[in-house]
């Protein structure tokens, strides 16, 4: 038990400090006002990796790449409503975290 707690947690570690690393070549190229960058970057990483692949192209189209409700229903082949309440779903999850 205590094994496998030691492999998690450098398992762990590696996740982040590949974030990290990710992170700092993408700072590189943005301005030093961006102080926020890397802490945000990490963020929306680990948000995104906590859901489905679905769940995660939804929230990607919606809050990073701004589509609207019916043109991401159009693209999915979903109705507005169905993909409404996946977001509905989603925010009730992370609120509940």
């Amino acid at each position: 038990m205590f094994k496998n707690e030691i492999k998690n947690k450098l398992k762990r570690n590696k996740i982040e400090r590949d974030y990290v690393n990710t992170a700092k070549c993408f700072v590189e190229f943005e301005t030093a006002n961006e102080t926020n960058y890397l802490e945000n970057y990490i963020l929306i990483n680990e948000i995104l990796s906590k859901l489905t692949p679905y769940a995660s192209k939804i929230v990607e189209m919606k809050y990073i790449e701004g589509f609207t409700l019916v043109s991401m229903s159009k693209i999915l082949h979903k109705p507005e409503s169905t993909i409404r309440n996946h977001l509905n779903k989603i925010k009730d999850k992370f609120e509940k975290m």
